[in-house]
């Protein structure tokens, strides 16, 4: 008798018994003769018979030390592969002195090829199989921390939250503690941030469990989540916590503050960005000339819009409210769609009375801009004449998107956040709208029912991804009554509404380049692609014959051989490459930019799958199909210790 073992391969033979039977009754009443071999598998393999055939491995009279079987069946894959596992072995082993295969399983088989097949070649050779039913047929208790929500960057001094996502499986309504752990670069060991007690509601939904925080110090900051049953015996222990890397930025947001004119909304932003610590500001009032010009509340007084890539490159985001689009050169407007396309600037668009309808109803010299904007603006003004002439204030509808929006929570708390946009009397005008474009999302609409159309209420506030920048709409310059409400909800709207299209911008580092990178998580074993925008100093698309990556192991070794992205033909400036993720972990991805000091850098965290512990419980209709007309039987442990010789 020889024993095999499986998980993510078939491995062995690795023991081989002889055997001392004379004749006895098999475990399916037919004799089996003297000399002739029995099969087994055990929890994590299986064996098989004809051991003239197969005297690989150690041969040995007697089982061994309980070592031995221990460190011989320690399952060592993260998957199981039993259809594709025993279809192998049928093929090398099947002959006339073949007795049958016994195989000791729990029913998982979550990788490879279906049982089924391995099922159809034991009835083609005529191998019986005896499947053996091990592990509970109950669902095993075990709770997890199934999934953690959080922004990869934050500017110091902005609060952000982190969600984590608790499940339990066979635990009823139980209640965990769950932990939020921190870990700073000086930090030695992690710092307790906060404990809660939660309840889980029913096996298999998860329960989100939010965070608010408050970061003060710069750098990469590794937040764990860890929960704890008190009194249950669990699963695996594995999976009940998870980490996630926020890197904080200390570097102030650069924003260029754009006006047609003086209107109410920008003076309150204007003062607002001047004295935020975090935010560098620059002004460019349409209404003021070299001869006129008067001090304003900014960093710096722009008399024209900044024309050259090098100077428009240095923002992080742009807040044009109502300008006049003709005062920028036709090579100025495609500079800008260039700067939120490929340098992930973060544009706000503010709708008024004054040059919007130009822009509505212009023709091709404006295209560039009017590609920027997530709604279509309707050129004609009844409707918004109409609006103009409105005697009362009009509440803003929120989506269900607005709803869910963190950059619309304008209080502390979810709920009194909903409760001040429903107190919040809204707004006289919004411009009028044909409607959302392909990829926007609709945040917010204007109430007022005299200037519905057949496209619904007029959008209010929408975003939409330009390229690798954002961009958001909004239809009203009259904001600016919330503060009858509370200023500090005026005041936080406006500092999120700059965070959140300037959040590309961020994870940047830098102006010269962006590393791109299809998710932040992958599994064991997968494939990594990795793609590198890159410009010269002259902001040019980057020509290279190849770009070194410098990937670093979560044992903190460099990756061998060395990452090189080569030049993708089709996309000037553009360099893709990829590499296998080998081990659980964090890997770091650093890209010294050519010519420059800068290195982009980005994180990935590897993770271990989940497939031997997502279905725990014994699959015993699986085995039973299995050995459905091969002469064999399924059996339980019980059972088989009598019928198995």
């Amino acid at each position: 008798m020889s024993l095999y073992t499986f998980d993510s391969k078939l491995t062995g033979p690795v023991q081989v018994f002889r055997s001392a039977v004379t004749s006895s009754q098999d475990a399916t009443g037919r004799s089996v003769a003297a000399g002739s071999t029995a099969t087994e598998k055990t929890a994590t393999g299986q064996s098989h018979g004809s051991e003239a055939e197969h005297t690989a491995g150690t041969e040995t009279a007697a089982a061994g030390g309980a070592s031995d079987w221990m460190k011989a069946l320690d399952p060592r894959g993260p998957e199981t592969r039993l259809g594709e596992s025993l279809l192998e072995l049928i093929r090398q082993v099947s002959g006339r002195t073949l007795s049958g295969i016994v195989v000791l399983s729990d029913g998982a088989s979550n990788a490879g090829l279906e049982p089924t097949a391995a099922h159809a070649a034991a009835l083609a050779a005529r191998v019986r199989l005896i499947a053996v039913g091990v592990g509970g047929l109950e669902e095993p208790a075990n709770v997890q921390v199934a999934n953690i929500q959080a922004p990869t960057d934050v500017q110091v001094g902005d609060a952000f939250d982190l969600s984590a996502f608790i499940q339990g499986q066979g635990v009823g309504r139980k209640t965990v503690q769950v932990e939020l752990w921190q870990k700073q670069a000086d930090d030695t060991e992690p710092v307790r941030v906060e404990a809660r007690d939660v309840t889980l509601v029913e096996d298999g939904v998860p329960v989100q469990v939010t965070f608010h925080l408050h970061p003060s110090l710069p750098g990469e900051t590794d937040y764990t989540v860890r929960v704890t049953a008190p009194g249950l015996q669990e699963l695996s222990l594995s999976d009940n916590e998870r980490t996630r890397t926020v890197n904080l930025v200390d570097r102030k947001t650069k924003v260029l503050l754009i006006a047609g004119g003086p209107m109410r909304e920008y003076r309150f932003v204007r003062n607002l960005l001047y004295r935020h610590s975090a935010i560098e500001l620059d002004v460019w009032l349409q209404t003021v000339d070299a001869g006129t010009a008067v001090s304003q509340d900014a960093d710096r007084l722009l008399l024209k819009f900044p024309e050259t890539r090098e100077d428009l490159f240095q923002y992080d985001v742009l807040i044009a409210f109502d300008p006049d689009w003709s005062r920028l050169t036709p090579e100025a407007r495609q500079v800008l769609a260039e700067w939120v396309f490929s340098q992930s600037g973060g544009l706000i668009l503010v709708a008024g009375d004054i040059y919007t309808p130009h822009l509505a109803g212009s023709k091709d010299e404006m295209k560039p801009i009017g590609e920027l904007y997530p709604v279509i603006l309707t050129p004609f003004l009844l409707e918004y004449q109409l609006a103009k002439e409105s005697q009362q204030a009009w509440p803003i509808r929120l989506t269900q998107a607005g709803r869910e929006a963190d950059f619309l929570q304008i209080a502390d708390d979810p709920y009194q956040s909903r409760a001040a946009w429903k107190e919040f009397s809204g707004v006289y005008r919004c411009y009028p709208t044909s409607g959302a474009k392909a990829g926007a999302t609709v945040y917010a609409r204007h109430s007022d029912p005299r200037a519905q159309t057949e496209f619904g209420p007029p959008i209010l506030m929408a975003t939409q991804f330009y390229g690798s920048g954002q961009v958001l709409y909004i239809g009203t310059s009259e904001m600016w009554r919330l503060r009858r409400l509370d200023e500090a909800f005026h005041d936080r709207l406006w500092t999120k509404m700059v965070r959140k299209v300037g959040q590309a911008r961020l994870q940047r580092g830098t102006n010269r380049g962006l590393l791109l990178l299809e998710r932040s998580e992958y599994w064991l074993g997968q494939t990594v692609s990795v793609r590198a925008q890159l410009l010269d100093p002259q902001f040019r698309p980057l020509e290279a014959p190849a770009v070194a990556v410098e990937v670093y192991t979560p044992a903190g070794k460099p990756l061998v051989p060395e990452l090189r992205l080569l030049p993708d033909k089709n996309r000037p400036g553009q360099f893709v490459g990829s590499f296998r993720a080998a081990l659980p972990g964090t890997y770091r991805l650093e890209i010294p930019i050519p010519q420059s000091n800068d290195v982009l850098a980005k994180k990935i965290e590897v993770l271990m799958p989940n497939r031997e512990t997502d279905q725990a419980r014994q699959n015993a209709q699986l085995l039973r199909n299995l050995v459905r007309d091969t002469g064999g039987a399924y059996l339980t442990l019980d059972e088989a210790a009598q019928a198995i010789p």
